[in-house]
């Protein structure tokens, strides 16, 4: 079977799983799941996978325009929080794009487009498992200074949802050996999105902006990204597996 057909089966039946299960831990209550907006968070799944499926499909090309397109509007974003720009918001904001332009700079690991799969699912897995278990099971809080709303079950979620997602791709898409690479996959996106919940917290805002619907805008949704992208990619670095 074509590797871009088990890509896409893979990706479909986790955007199932993963619908499933918000569903489930909310009971089921549409009424709360609207107010939460996370019908509108599963709809906007699938173009994102689509957009992830194309870019590894149509090459350099297409990642390149598809990371000019985030840029751009991480910086229209980021221009309208008019107040409280702080030396800390603006460093966020940077190591954030630095983050996602390190994307560009895999094409230096051997077997790169295989480890942008890794990378890219253990995320999105992360990202899910994050969320699931913060809200089933997150009784002990962080501390107030690092996101007080947030929970240690969260965290773990964040490394074992990235571990999950790195070992499927093993299991069912490549047989290259990469498992090790949930660590820093999983600790990326807990930086990433630490660091994006305190960015939302000084500003006093829910959401970026409504430009991805659910999703509270694009640098909310590629700050995890832009965490796994950054320490995976130094990691490879310093693991020497980068030329």
């Amino acid at each position: 079977m074509n590797i871009y057909y088990k890509i896409s089966i893979l990706t479909l039946v986790l955007i199932s799983i993963g619908t499933f299960l918000t569903f489930a831990i909310f009971k089921f209550d549409l009424k709360k799941i609207k107010e939460k907006e996370l019908d509108k968070k599963i709809i906007m799944w699938f173009p994102l996978a689509l957009v992830f499926i194309s870019g590894l499909y149509f090459g350099k090309i297409l990642r390149t325009i598809t990371f000019l397109v985030i840029l751009f509007f991480c910086v229209l974003e980021f221009k309208k929080m008019k107040h409280k720009k702080s030396i800390l918001l603006v460093s966020f904001f940077v190591l954030n794009i630095i983050g996602l332009a390190h994307l560009g700079l895999f094409h230096l690991i051997p077997n790169y487009e295989i480890v942008l799969v890794y990378l890219i699912f253990g995320t999105s897995v992360s990202d899910v498992f994050g969320f699931l278990l913060g809200n089933t099971i997150g009784r002990h809080k962080l501390p107030e200074y690092i996101n007080g709303k947030k929970s240690w079950e969260g965290v773990f979620g964040q490394i074992l949802g990235a571990f999950i997602g790195v070992l499927l791709v093993h299991q069912y898409l490549f047989s290259n050996n990469y498992l090790f690479l949930f660590l820093p996959i999983g600790i990326g996106c807990i930086a990433g999105d630490l660091t994006n919940s305190t960015s939302k917290r000084i500003l006093g805002i829910k959401n970026w902006s409504n430009f991805i619907p659910g999703h509270g805008g694009f640098l909310d949704r590629f700050s995890s990204l832009s965490g796994s992208s950054l320490l995976t990619f130094y990691f490879l670095f310093v693991g020497g597996l980068i030329h």
